[in-house]
């Protein structure tokens, strides 16, 4: 085994509990956390030094340009803002702590990462079953809310967020006939248990575009019907439970939720949809939409700061004053709820169309690949359902601190983006045996 497979099995795993409150306990808590980053950091540097030794990696170019790309975004905002130097350190832990994930299957690519990432995927993710067990129905068993069931994820929306993605990989298996249909659906099911316990009402929204998106990645074939059958018990068993755990009368129906449109936008916008009177600093709570709308128009009148945002790491909060941005006000008074809202803050509507192009550059190259090159493999289906997904939970969720939802984003986009470029070159090379065998 490589000194590459140890490092991705042992980062990944500390990954995965880290974010737990009960782990943290256990190793030390901040110090702990410091310890984990390092660790982070000296893969980093070593494979970034093995990068240049091998001066070779399998990736499309593109990829490469969108990073140099956000790094001078990064600068031009930074010199800007006159940034310190503390918030930029805690802009560069945030944002760039998981690139090794994605660097060490890239540059490794010939080490085989499909059957390690597997196991490691299906390992960790149903480590979520048991946990949420436990702390649903034995830690807290009187609790009226599934907010307790959080699994290793530190909270249940990034516990929900990775078991979806989890789900929309297996079906991508079941398209291409790389798993049964009964495998798939028990496979399944058990990563929904979590999600169907926990109260998770944007989960199933979640879910539903992953399977649409499975239908958009360019690849059809007669299991997609059977795929759209198969998700509308996951979407009713979803419901009762819901329902039968947690619902006070029609106060919480999930079903009312979703088809009362006013419960809907008191929920994600209740100060910018007229519930609360948003003009009154600290007045009530802030929506998912709120949020969103708060950099906006904090920056109005401040064309760059619109565009290019305060800073990297200019909204971090922390106990170590150094460390905190000069906007950590705004992190602190919670109007950083979800990270497009973070990423607007501190890079600004370019920022986020760069965030952005990242899983949507990932679908239009497996949609490419399917069509142009005929290279169709079930991971590749699922990860475009993947990245759909991830784009919707950037509006969700600030998914960016999570060290559980970004170490197993970028590790498997890592791995899958990597096989993928590589099958295109082998197609690409036979292709070129082919031409010079017929003018022979």
């Amino acid at each position: 085994m490589t000194f590459g497979r140890l490092y991705i099995i042992a980062s990944l795993m500390m990954a995965s509990v880290s974010s737990s409150p009960h782990v943290l306990g256990y190793i030390g808590g901040g110090l702990g956390l410091l310890a984990i980053d390092m660790f982070y950091l000296l893969g980093f540097v070593l494979f970034t030094i093995y990068l240049f030794l091998r001066k070779t990696f399998a990736l499309p170019y593109q990829f490469v340009f969108l990073f140099f790309l956000f790094i001078l975004h990064v600068v031009i905002g930074a010199v800007f803002n006159q940034t310190d130097q503390g918030a930029i350190i805690s802009g560069i832990r945030a944002y760039f702590r998981f690139l090794p994930f994605f660097l060490i299957p890239v540059v490794m690519y010939k080490d085989g990462w499909n059957v390690t990432s597997n196991k490691l995927l299906i390992a960790i993710l149903l480590m979520q079953v048991p946990f949420a067990f436990l702390q649903r129905f034995v830690f807290y068993p009187n609790m009226d809310t599934g907010d307790v069931v959080r699994g290793t994820a530190g909270t249940g929306s990034m516990m929900a967020i990775c078991l979806v993605c989890a789900i929309a990989l297996v079906f991508g298996l079941y398209i291409r006939k790389e798993i049964a249909l009964k495998r798939a659906a028990l496979i399944a099911l058990v990563l929904f248990v979590p999600v169907t316990i926990g109260e998770i009402k944007g989960a199933i929204v979640l879910f539903v575009i992953g399977i649409l998106a499975i239908g958009l990645s360019g690849y059809s074939s007669r299991q997609l019907k059977n795929l759209f059958l198969l998700a509308i018990p996951f979407v009713i068993v979803f419901g009762v439970t819901y329902d039968a755990l947690y619902s006070r009368g029609s106060e919480r129906s999930i079903v009312d939720f979703i088809t009362d449109p006013d419960r809907a936008l008191r929920y994600l916008a209740p100060r910018h949809g007229g519930y609360i009177d948003h003009k009154e600093e600290g007045e009530g709570p802030f929506g998912r939409i709120d949020r969103i709308i708060a950099p906006l128009k904090e920056f109005e009148n401040e064309p760059v700061r619109f565009f290019f945002g305060v800073g990297i790491g200019n909204t971090s909060s922390s106990r170590f004053e150094f460390l905190s941005g000069d906007f950590a006000w705004a992190n602190d008074s919670r109007l950083v709820g979800n990270s497009v809202s973070r990423i607007i803050w501190e890079f600004g509507l370019f920022g986020l169309i760069i965030f952005i192009s990242l899983p949507i550059m990932q679908c239009m190259y497996i949609r490419k690949c399917v069509k142009k090159f005929g290279v169709i493999r079930g991971d590749c289906i699922g990860w475009f359902a993947v990245n759909a997904i991830i784009v919707i939970a950037l509006f969700y969720k600030d998914i960016i601190p999570s060290s559980f939802v970004m170490s197993l984003y970028f590790f498997t986009s890592g791995v899958i983006m990597s096989n993928l470029y590589a099958d295109v070159a082998k197609k690409r090379m036979a292709a070129l045996q082919e031409t010079k065998i017929s003018l022979a």
